[in-house]
């Protein structure tokens, strides 16, 4: 059987937008001849991917996978191959996101282990107004775990 690795290209100097790629990655390289830096990760992996463009900052959650459950592949800047957008937030959004992986990372030992089922409901947690619920963002990974 062959698996699909998702590489991802993040260039030293970009000057429409930035990336920074939060997953577990099985490689990475520099080029130096061309200053890029590589990341593979394996099929099935689950990759936050924060962009920042001049006037717009967003994060995807994405899952690698050849055959998406949600029936639909997108193709995202700097990705080898389509993958499966899980969720998609804006502005505030982000910073959410951040914070609620770095609760994940901190307290669940990794915010890359979990189920769709899973990150739906965190993405309708991080959509709630005002500051992200820790409380009910504890209850959630308690439930999934």
């Amino acid at each position: 059987m062959l698996t699909m690795e998702l590489k991802i290209t993040i260039p030293d100097n970009n000057n429409y937008y930035s990336l920074y790629a939060d997953g577990v990655c099985e490689k990475r390289e520099y080029i130096k001849e061309s200053g890029i830096t590589r990341f593979t990760y394996r099929e099935g992996a689950a990759i936050f991917l924060y962009y920042t463009y001049p006037a717009h900052r967003e994060v995807c959650l994405i899952r690698n996978v050849s055959v998406p459950l949600s029936g639909t592949l997108i193709f995202l800047p700097s990705l080898s191959n389509k993958v499966e957008q899980l969720f998609s937030l804006s502005a505030s959004g982000v910073d959410k996101t951040k914070r609620a992986a770095g609760f994940l990372h901190k307290h669940y030992g990794s915010a890359h282990d979990w189920s769709d089922d899973f990150y739906i409901r965190l993405y309708f947690l991080l959509r709630k107004g005002g500051k992200i619920n820790y409380f009910a963002l504890e209850k959630l990974a308690d439930l999934f775990r």
